[in-house]
């Protein structure tokens, strides 16, 4: 009878043996659903995908061999096609008619539907509890024939009500401000009249004493014959955002005050080019008197600026969202304005100031250098020309000069060969006094005719060993003296990129230089190297200088020791400093009377 029953309704209808295992599963709707025939001879727990719900497995299992009914009992079975069935199963045992346990029958319902209902549910009243407290509101009702009002956990939170106290009408409209209170009688009693809904900003006071700004709202509920019955609705706190709203508004008018305060020129444009805002200086500076501009159209007001690089910058700022800095004259006014184009949500916002002085300033001043600077270039090319005749003069006059002094010497000797032995000694002397100062001339024409060349060789410019060159000049200075005992130490790894010949010249007097004036020691040290940001040095440990007189050092045929305590004619520092110039760079020195003395040069980029 009891599968009979089973058949006429929509259950399923199981039976097991003494173990527990399938035995007989039959459906009404589809046979042998929703675990057979691969539920056969297997007992529940031991089906693929079955998880029990309402007791754990081991507690069904004891409930089984305790030979106990069971009714209601939950599981879940995923299916092969992955989709899950929530069951309920009921069962009771089976005995002999010896008494003997048979096994269990029963019928098992799919609850799916149920479950899915009841999830929602529980997450629909979730929902709402979250949405309740993040929105900080709560709902009431309000029976219009006895006046009591009920209010959800949340409104009695949101009024510090504890949770037992009841609430009459009375005792409710007590808790809001005069005025307020008065509004909210007014539109209760209208709505429980008529059902016309209200909606109110009010302001309460809680339970504890402190004031919050709330949002109430009601509508009437009416019965089947149409009577309003019941008032109910929410209440919201909005004390925050009544807190911003005039923290909003009193910001607000901060920066207007601060903006009419602006010497600057500020306004705003919306997309339709409307002004809707602009400061007093803003009028001031278009010559308008003070609010004709708001809601007019910009480019109406000002129509010069349509087709100029105003109107495309502002359309770069409100079209691409573009910042823009600029300059431009508006011929209206005569008068040449900064702006800066910023892009907004609502448009774009103008800050401007008049620069017509400034500008006049600057064109005036860019005139005035570009007068100078035409000026230098004629003066400079004017130097050129005297430069180079100065320098073919000098060329032609030390070339012109050599001839006769050449004539002076030979003559000279010439004579003082005639001079019999016995001769007077004077004329003697006096010969031997004009060939030395011939051969002193001769020295000096030679000195000025490497200068020149110093000053007019066109640079080519390749890598230089720096290293290689120094040794080369140590070298042949140590052939020319072979009896002086001098330590060179040349570093390895200078390089350059000049003028070979020049910078040969260069390492040639410097090291020549430190070669001289360090002929007292013995024996003496010279150094050549390098030191950081490319600097190149020679060092001496000989006579040294006063540095007093270093600006001495390189002009030409200036000496700053006798002429019979050093030989020379005081042009190779002056070469040195003209080859240095001529590559970009700058050459200085550092000595001491006795202490030796460092010459340190640069090249200049070019030769990095």
């Amino acid at each position: 009878m009891n599968e009979t029953l089973v058949v006429l309704g929509s259950d399923w209808y199981w039976e097991q043996d003494a173990l527990y295992r399938f035995t007989l599963i039959r459906s009404p709707v589809q046979p042998a659903r929703p675990h057979s025939p691969a539920a056969l001879g297997r007992t529940r727990w031991e089906l693929e995908g079955a998880h029990a719900l309402t007791m754990t497995w081991e507690e069904h299992r004891a409930l089984l061999s305790a030979r106990r009914p069971f009714h209601d009992f939950q599981y879940l079975h995923r299916e092969l096609n992955g989709e899950v069935r929530y069951l309920s199963a009921s069962g009771e045992p089976v005995f002999g008619a010896d008494g003997e346990f048979r096994g269990y029958r029963g019928i098992t319902r799919d609850t799916t539907d149920h479950w899915a209902q009841r999830t929602q549910l529980e997450e629909a009243h979730s929902l709402l509890g979250v949405a309740a407290v993040v929105g900080r509101f709560g709902a009431w009702s309000a029976d219009v024939r006895t006046g009591q009002v009920h209010w959800t956990e949340q409104a009695r939170a949101l009024y510090e009500l504890p949770r037992t106290h009841g609430t009459t009408l009375a005792v409710a409209m007590s808790m809001y401000l005069p005025d307020d209170r008065e509004r909210l009688r007014i539109a209760y009693e209208r709505c429980a009249a008529d059902g016309t809904p209200y909606d109110l900003e009010l302001q309460a006071q809680t339970a504890s004493g402190r004031r919050i700004w709330v949002r109430v709202t009601g509508v009437a509920v009416r019965d089947p014959e149409g009577r309003i019955v019941r008032l109910q609705g929410a209440v919201q706190d909005i004390d925050a955002s009544k807190a911003a709203a005039v923290a909003y508004r009193d910001l607000a008018e901060r920066f207007r005050s601060t903006l009419d305060s602006l010497t600057d020129g500020f306004a705003t444009v919306d997309r339709d080019w409307r002004i809707t805002y602009a400061n007093a200086a803003a009028y001031a500076l278009v010559q308008m008197p003070q609010g004709d501009a708001l809601g007019r159209d910009f480019r109406e007001l000002f129509p010069a600026v349509r087709d100029s690089v105003f109107e495309e910058h502002y359309r770069a700022a409100m079209d691409r969202g573009e910042v823009r800095r600029f300059d431009a004259y508006y011929a209206p006014l005569d008068t040449w304005f900064r702006v800066s184009a910023f892009p907004s949500g609502q448009g774009i916002a103008i800050s401007f100031t008049d620069v017509t002085a400034a500008t006049n300033a600057r064109r005036l001043l860019q005139r005035q250098n570009e007068e100078l600077e035409r000026r230098v270039r004629e003066r400079t090319e004017a130097l050129r020309r005297i430069n180079e005749e100065l320098a073919a003069f000098s060329l032609a006059v030390a070339h012109d000069l050599r001839a006769p002094l050449a004539g002076i010497r030979g003559f000279t000797r010439a004579a003082a060969e005639r001079l019999q032995p016995d001769g007077d000694a004077k004329v003697a002397h006096y010969l031997g006094r004009v060939d030395a100062s011939a051969g002193r001339m001769e020295e000096l024409l030679a000195g000025l005719l490497s200068l020149s060349r110093v000053g007019s060789a066109e640079l080519v410019w390749q890598p230089v060993n720096l290293s290689a060159l120094a040794r080369e000049a140590a070298e042949a200075l140590q052939a020319a003296h072979p009896a002086r005992r001098v330590r060179v130490c040349v570093h390895d790894g200078l390089h350059a990129r000049a003028d070979l010949g020049l910078l040969r010249t260069l390492v040639d007097n410097l090291v020549g230089n430190a070669w001289k004036f360090s002929a007292g020691r013995d024996p003496a040290h010279i150094e050549v190297g390098q030191e950081p940001q490319g600097v190149y040095f020679v060092r001496d440990d000989g006579a040294g200088f006063d540095m007093t007189r270093a600006q001495e050092l390189f002009a030409p045929f200036r000496r700053l020791h006798d002429v019979q305590e050093f030989s020379g004619v005081g042009i190779g520092l002056a070469s040195a400093r003209r080859v240095v110039e001529r590559h970009g760079g700058r050459i200085w020195a550092e000595s001491a009377p006795g202490e030796g003395a460092v010459f340190r040069f640069t090249l200049g980029p070019q030769a990095g």
